[in-house]
């Protein structure tokens, strides 16, 4: 999933400064489709993954609906490969089998990987198992349960909301689509490791959720981080 990953990544940069320069002369309709964006990536994740709960579509299983198999040039890895739906059958298996769904397993929560009755051949890995995943929503939900999982993802729609409808500067819009897209991509990437990227996500996050920064006007919140 890392190269899918780094595509998608690519692309929205690309989208991100497109509607950059589109602002500057079509503001009202780049305003229109921030707010699409919004949407789209709070509510497309919700569905598929009722989707897949319920047995219906599993976007991750690309196979069952491309049938071209696509691979890398330089090691021949294949880009059609599901490499997550295992990963939320055995999270969930590892919390529910604790009567834990509410709350998750705590901060050193585990789940072992088990497919076909397989041992990984790692001692570490087959009797402790692993504490993370590749999947920030999944590492939520190991340790938090539903309530974790509903905590963490509300600090991305609050500040991603905040952001986009009630800042006075479209600096901050920018910024909250990018944190709601974030949230979006954890459902598949995005582990909760010590990164830079991931601290500079909750600062923005912290800047989004800032009322004095949010009604900053344009020219003054520039002049602000010039100074750094």
């Amino acid at each position: 999933m890392s190269s899918r990953g780094y595509v998608i990544r690519i692309i929205f940069a690309a989208a991100i400064a497109g509607l950059y320069y589109l602002n500057i002369y079509f503001h009202k309709t780049t305003i229109k489709i921030i707010k699409t964006f919004f949407f789209t990536f709070l509510i497309a994740p919700l569905l598929f993954l009722y989707l897949g709960i319920s047995g219906s579509f599993n976007i991750f299983d690309i196979n069952s609906y491309y049938s071209k198999n696509i691979t890398t040039k330089e090691s021949g890895e294949s880009l059609t490969i599901d490499t997550r739906s295992f990963l939320y059958r055995h999270i969930y298996q590892s919390v529910s089998s604790k009567g834990n769904t509410l709350i998750g397993n705590s901060a050193i929560g585990s789940y072992i990987i088990n497919e076909g009755n397989e041992q990984t051949g790692i001692k570490e890995l087959d009797q402790k198992g692993r504490y993370g995943s590749e999947s920030g929503l999944l590492d939520s939900f190991l340790c938090g349960g539903i309530i974790g999982a509903l905590l963490y993802s509300m600090i991305f729609w609050l500040s991603s909301y905040y952001a986009i409808f009630r800042s006075r500067n479209f600096m901050l819009k920018l910024i909250g689509v990018f944190i709601i897209f974030r949230w979006a991509t954890s459902f598949f990437d995005e582990p909760s490791s010590w990164w830079i990227s991931n601290i500079l996500l909750y600062v923005f996050m912290g800047i989004c959720l800032s009322k004095a920064i949010r009604e900053a006007e344009e020219n003054k919140l520039r002049l602000w981080c010039s100074k750094f």
